[in-house]
């Protein structure tokens, strides 16, 4: 994850560039982005990308062609993800009915 400076200042991270700070930095600041935009994922990652007040600003996904693709490039990683976890379940539900 990528926090920027004043970020990582205002969640108390002291050293961005120690890779599990600057990840255990990234979740506890998506978490409260999340928090902030009632669970919306999309809102939550435009946010991470463009910050909070691009997306009360707009109220919405801002219309920077950065924001918008980061968004749809994140949502269509996580949907596979999904998928994928969803066939692995399905699998092991399969592999335990047969045995």
């Amino acid at each position: 994850m990528q926090l920027m400076p004043n970020t990582g200042k205002h969640l108390g991270i002291s050293d961005l560039y120690d890779p599990i700070t600057n990840l255990e930095g990234g979740m506890r600041y998506f978490r409260a982005l999340m928090k902030q935009f009632s669970d919306n994922v999309r809102l939550a990652l435009a946010a991470y990308n463009a910050g909070p007040g691009a997306v009360i600003k707009y109220q919405g996904i801002p219309p920077y062609p950065q924001t918008e693709n980061y968004v749809t490039r994140v949502m269509a990683r996580y949907q596979k993800l999904v998928g994928q976890a969803k066939a692995d379940d399905a699998t092991t539900l399969a592999d335990n009915a047969i045995q």
